[in-house]
């Protein structure tokens, strides 16, 4: 009857001689048969050593003088502290391991190498670099540290400067909603797509040696904007996701999702009991931005498709001086937006995120909210660089990253990335990107953006706006859904098929007051 073995192994960092160290050493490997069941074994030397050749590592002696420059199909899975071999035949399950300690990190992410050991321990706790070597069982060679998210066409990484692969010094990392949903599937055995599962186990062990978040995704998943009730159970099953993947001990769990599932259900049972919590305070965010959408949503209307110059300047200041009336804060996203609808180059290239993110079409009410989520996603990002939680996020944390596989986010972030920060005593500024293009109808009203650019520096740095109150935002949400889907005739004539008026402005309003009673826990 046939069946294979796969080597289990311990993983440990180290540092020999100034050089971070992956120490995969092993004395049993897992043995799987149709009549033979799960057991264990004592692994051999002459096991070890062709595992270690298919991949190119060569014998190691005590003084380490004997190691290849290159290790062809070969990497670390540093966040997992296991090893991934790529191109090799026999697989390799990591049963324990150890976090490296922050000096092995540095080392690893300045050398761009690590030095991987493969090793036969005679006991548990022989784990003596120099008593392996001097025993001639110890096989190795250099492995890339820095390998991130090659392995998959699917997710991608966004930090402050876009697109980027994570390092052993990114610490922060926070999960799109749809990245959520793939790791919740998983978890919960409901997935039917074996190679998406592949791929969101490498992006979880990859990012798993960090502190890893719901973010915005909880909020976002567990909210129905329909009925206007928050779905607790559902948000149970996130919060059990991401403590399954990266609670406590998940390095290790990460490579094999039979236990990723046993602790998704312990999980979830805990949270089960103790409801809510769970993605409530990224809510306010998420309406400030849906708001400011309607609004610029409204005022493009009125262009008719047309580009009249004094029209433009006009709109643009209204949508700031609307935005730091009504919603107080100058908010860096919407502001950019309205900056390239309204008075940047109408060149495709310059606009087509506009037309990606706010989706001009059949339904503007779900797409609009929609957007503002996606919004709200990047704007965690933004927290890594903003000086009022610099106490949580450094720079030397490598800064926060976003995981997502929404193709539209990466180029979200491209036009949106802010230029820095100012601080005053109550709240952070995020400036406009530096690459802002004005629209060349524009030239003989230079003087005139200046000065509305001028007035929005100096209004937003001399205001002093506190935390809104959730009724407020909720009169402002009403309205500005009035104002936008009150009007079915103006929508024909714009040519803006509406959204679907059958609900009627009184149920519109109805499941928005449901929507902030349960936030604000009023009834």
């Amino acid at each position: 009857m046939s069946h294979h073995v796969t080597p289990s192994f311990q993983a440990i960092p180290t540092i020999y001689r100034r050089e971070p160290v992956l120490l995969l050493a092993t004395f049993e490997a897992e043995v799987v048969g149709a009549k033979l069941g799960d057991r264990h074994v004592r692994v051999a030397r002459s096991t070890v050593e062709t595992l270690a050749s298919e991949f190119g590592f060569c014998q190691l002696d005590r003084f380490l003088t004997d190691v290849p420059n290159g290790v062809p199909d070969a990497l670390v899975a540093y966040s997992s502290l296991g090893i991934r071999f790529e191109g090799g035949r026999r697989g390799v399950k990591v049963r324990h391991s150890e976090q490296p300690s922050e000096e092995w990190q540095e080392i690893a992410s300045r050398l761009g190498r690590v030095l991987v050991i493969v090793a036969q321990q005679r006991t548990p706790a022989d784990f003596d670099l120099r008593t392996l070597l001097s025993s001639r069982r110890a096989f190795g060679g250099y492995a890339t540290a820095m390998k991130s998210g090659q392995g998959s066409t699917r997710y991608v990484f966004l930090g402050v400067d876009g697109r980027r692969g994570v390092t052993t010094t990114d610490k922060h990392v926070f999960l799109d909603s749809n990245v959520l949903v793939h790791l919740e599937k998983v978890a919960k055995d409901a997935s039917k797509d074996a190679g998406r599962d592949r791929e969101v186990q490498q992006v979880a062990s990859e990012i798993a040696h960090g502190t890893v978040q719901g973010g915005f995704a909880i909020a976002e998943l567990s909210w129905d904007r329909e009925t206007g009730t928050r779905n607790y159970a559902r948000a149970a099953s996130l919060g059990a996701t991401v403590d399954a993947w990266f609670g406590e001990g998940s390095i290790a769990r990460t490579q094999d999702l039979t236990e990723v599932r046993a602790h998704y259900r312990e999980a979830l049972a805990n949270h089960m009991r103790t409801p809510g919590g769970l993605g409530e305070s990224q809510y306010e965010v998420q309406l400030a931005y849906y708001v400011c959408l309607l609004k610029i949503f409204q005022l493009w209307r009125r262009t008719a498709g047309q580009f009249r110059a004094v029209q433009r300047l006009d709109l643009f200041e209204e949508f700031a001086r609307w935005m730091l009336d009504e919603v107080g804060y100058n908010l860096s996203y919407p502001l950019r937006v309205a900056f390239d609808r309204f008075v940047g180059s109408q060149r495709g290239d310059r606009v087509e995120y506009i037309d990606k993110l706010m989706k001009f079409g059949r339904n503007p009410s779900r797409e609009l909210w929609g957007a503002a989520w996606d919004l709200a996603h990047l704007s965690s990002i933004d927290l890594s660089i903003n000086p009022d939680f610099r106490g949580a996020f450094s720079p030397e944390d490598g800064g926060v990253l976003l995981v997502t596989d929404d193709k539209a986010l990466p180029l979200f972030r491209e036009r949106l990335r802010p230029r820095g920060l100012v601080k005053d005593n109550t709240y952070s500024l995020m400036l406009m990107a530096a690459d802002t293009e004005v629209d060349k109808r524009l030239d003989d009203h230079q003087h005139r953006l200046e000065s509305i650019e001028t007035w929005i520096r100096e209004e937003t740095l001399s205001r002093q706006v506190g935390p809104r109150p959730q009724e407020y935002w909720e009169q402002l949400v009403q309205k500005c859904e009035a104002e936008t889907f009150g009007g079915e005739a103006e929508h024909q004539r714009e040519g803006v098929v509406p959204s679907d008026h059958s609900v009627g402005e009184r149920q519109r309003v109805s499941w928005l007051n449901r929507l902030m009673r349960s936030i604000t826990g009023t009834g």
